[in-house]
């Protein structure tokens, strides 16, 4: 049996570990709750920021364009009706002062015959005479002056409509350009979308085919749909068991590598905008000549 002064032994025993330093667990996990917590922080004030920070107000910019024939019409209206409101003025004043001259060229001629007549020169005859010729010579000036402003004012309204013919010339010569513009861009987009694979020689031959199938009636659709104001066409290829859409036609089922194009048209029926230089030409008959054409000003209507 032990004694009882082992029990109360306090002799550590020799197998008893040491303490251990700080583990590394110890160590990296308050540094990493510590940056965990200011990330938390800065995306937290982040969002506020954006939250609270006022949106600016978009900035709109004008972008140039040419006026409409309408709008031309109505920018010039004030000018042209102020011009012919004067000169119907001056017209008027002319026709006036050629009734009083005349009238007074005919008192002139009664008082000489008058005199003529009686044989004597009467004091109250000579002074009537006097007067009536001093007032003619004034009415006379007034005359000419009279009509030479009329005249400066017709010149001035002519120049004011040729300079609006002129300009509404350069108005339907711009949108001529734009609309070639687009038949250009509607023709080089066709060709890449169908020849969009093989070797050189294969695509190249497939773009002349697609050149030669967008011919000069199409052209004349296509002018058609953009004067009118509707969505400027496109090309697309007919999906299996789809059918052709309401205005849509086929480029030319004929050629194997157009085979399921078709070109997404607009209603014909609808009337081309007002004061269009081939508004007058039918959608179906073919389009003659570009923008640069020689123009006829007298077939436009520029009134």
């Amino acid at each position: 049996m032990a004694n009882d002064d082992d029990l109360f032994d306090d002799t550590p025993y020799d197998d008893e570990p040491e303490p251990a330093g700080p583990s590394v667990t110890g160590v990296v996990v308050p540094f990493f709750v510590a940056g965990a917590a200011a990330l938390v922080g800065l995306l937290v004030g982040a969002v506020a920021m954006w939250v609270l920070t006022p949106t600016p107000d978009p900035v709109i910019k004008e972008v140039p364009r040419n006026y409409t024939d309408a709008e031309l019409q109505i920018a010039c209206s004030p000018f042209t009706e102020e011009a012919e409101t004067e000169l119907e003025e001056a017209v008027t004043r002319v026709t006036s002062l050629e009734s009083r001259v005349s009238a007074k060229e005919q008192e002139v001629a009664d008082l000489q015959e008058e005199m003529a007549r009686r044989g004597k020169r009467g004091a109250e005859l000579v002074r009537k005479l006097e007067e009536a010729q001093k007032e003619l010579v004034s009415l006379e000036k007034r005359l000419e002056r009279a009509v030479e402003e009329k005249e400066q004012l017709q010149q001035e309204l002519d120049i004011t409509k040729v300079e609006l013919k002129e300009q509404k010339v350069q108005t339907k010569v711009a949108k001529e350009d734009a609309l070639d513009f687009k038949w250009r861009d509607f023709t080089g987009s066709t060709k890449l979308n169908v020849c969009d694979r093989g070797w050189r020689k294969k695509v190249e031959n497939c773009r002349e085919t697609v050149e030669a199938a967008l011919g000069p009636a199409l052209k004349a659709k296509f002018g058609h749909c953009v004067r009118s104001g509707q969505a400027v066409p496109g090309i697309r290829e007919l999906e299996k068991d789809q059918t052709l859409p309401q205005f849509a036609e086929f480029i030319d089922e004929e050629e194997r590598v157009l085979k399921g194009w078709y070109v997404m048209l607009c209603d014909p029926t609808l009337p081309e905008a007002a004061g269009s230089m081939t508004a007058s030409r039918p959608p179906s008959a073919p389009a003659t000549g570009g923008a640069g054409d020689d123009l006829d000003l007298d077939d436009l209507d520029l009134e």
